[in-house]
């Protein structure tokens, strides 16, 4: 189903509160309706290849068809695929953009200034898989791509990635170093000359082999300067456009509300104001409160009084724990965005297609693409 441009969807929350398999199921669940989805995980613990049970998974995209027939029976109707991506790969990706020669970018790779940007640099893992993902994105071979992120502590990083870079790229000292002209004029003469004066002077603080190191690594990004500058700041303006949606994913546990707060409060910091919040786990009678008033009413005809002490003693408890999730949430209602959906506790972990396709169903029904 190709309509126009591609949607992407961003997965937000804690670890454990099922966040991976919400989002392989929101991917099903889109492609039974015709949708061509992409599911990918940024996630370094790769538990997308555990939630689908394909090994098969890795940095480039899988057809999941095939395994959901073999399962299930049953076709979809669109496409649905899975990939995970890592920083290395993904660096590999975007250098093979640019530069053909093999040889340089194994000087780059090898380059101890790259690996510590790479390595080390707060956001720059983050950066890279969305580099991969925006050209996914431009290749607009899929209708919605889902994007299952880091857990809460990293998943601010993948949206200011891009507005970082930009920012780094576009600081006056780095026009210093790159070479970013072929032109001799003045002001190039000037910006050539300026940086050698620095590389001589660093190399008096810091010893020539380290500014050796950088002045290879800052030649070798010379001709992806430009275009990874105007990449960048395409990408900061794609996460506040309406191509991209949000949503952030929580359990009744108060601790995970509470980290709910703090996504939907960063989101709007970043002038993200529309977000679907997923309450998954909720107690098994949410929504379906006139059960207890059934069962209190059946119970009052039992005889047998170990089983019916046995039978009130499980429903007040499954009583309390909706009432006390109700309340947590309410008081913390300024954090459930402007749309809820409710994924009521199983009971058991969802471990095959079937399972993933019904929770897709439940997802896709109160999702806005």
């Amino acid at each position: 189903m190709r309509e126009g441009k591609t949607k992407m969807v961003f997965l937000f929350g804690p670890g454990g509160v099922g966040k991976t398999t919400i989002a392989s199921a929101l991917g099903i669940g889109l492609a039974k309706t015709g949708y061509n989805t992409l599911v990918v995980t940024v996630d370094p613990a790769k538990r997308l290849r555990d939630v689908l049970r394909i090994k098969e998974i890795g940095f480039e995209p899988v057809s999941l068809n095939r395994f959901y027939k073999e399962e299930t029976n049953c076709e979809i109707l669109g496409n649905v695929d899975a990939m995970m991506i890592d920083s290395k790969n993904a660096f590999l990706n975007l250098l093979r953009r640019y530069i053909t020669n093999e040889d340089v970018i194994n000087n780059i790779i090898s380059n101890r200034i790259f690996r510590f940007l790479s390595e080390s640099l707060i956001g720059a893992q983050e950066y890279l898989a969305a580099e991969k993902i925006y050209d996914i994105f431009l290749s607009n071979q899929y209708d919605i791509i889902v994007v299952d992120t880091a857990p809460s502590k990293n998943a601010f990083e993948f949206i200011d990635g891009a507005s970082k870079m930009a920012e780094f790229l576009d600081k006056k000292v780095i026009r210093f170093f790159v070479d970013t002209s072929d032109s001799d004029s003045i002001k190039s003469l000037f910006i050539k000359k300026t940086g050698k004066f620095l590389y001589k002077i660093l190399g008096i603080i810091f010893g020539e082999e380290f500014i050796a190191d950088m002045k290879g690594f800052l030649n070798n990004m010379t001709e992806m300067y430009d275009d990874l500058l105007k990449r960048a700041y395409e990408l900061s303006a794609l996460y506040l456009s309406d191509n991209v949606k949000y949503v952030i994913i929580g359990s009744p546990q108060k601790l995970s509300l509470g980290e709910l707060n703090h996504l939907q409060k960063g989101l709007h910091q970043r002038g993200i104001t529309e977000i679907t919040m997923v309450l998954n786990r909720a107690p098994y009678f949410w929504g379906r409160e006139d059960l207890i008033s059934q069962l209190n009413m059946m119970m009052t005809n039992l005889k047998n009084s170990d089983i019916k002490y046995n039978l009130e003693f499980i429903l007040s408890l499954e009583r309390e724990m909706l009432e006390s999730a109700k309340r947590d949430l309410e008081s913390r209602s300024h954090a459930v965005g402007t749309r809820r959906i409710v994924l009521p506790d199983l009971y058991t972990d969802i471990s095959n297609f079937e399972q993933l396709s019904k929770l897709g169903d439940i997802m896709r029904g109160g999702f806005n693409i």
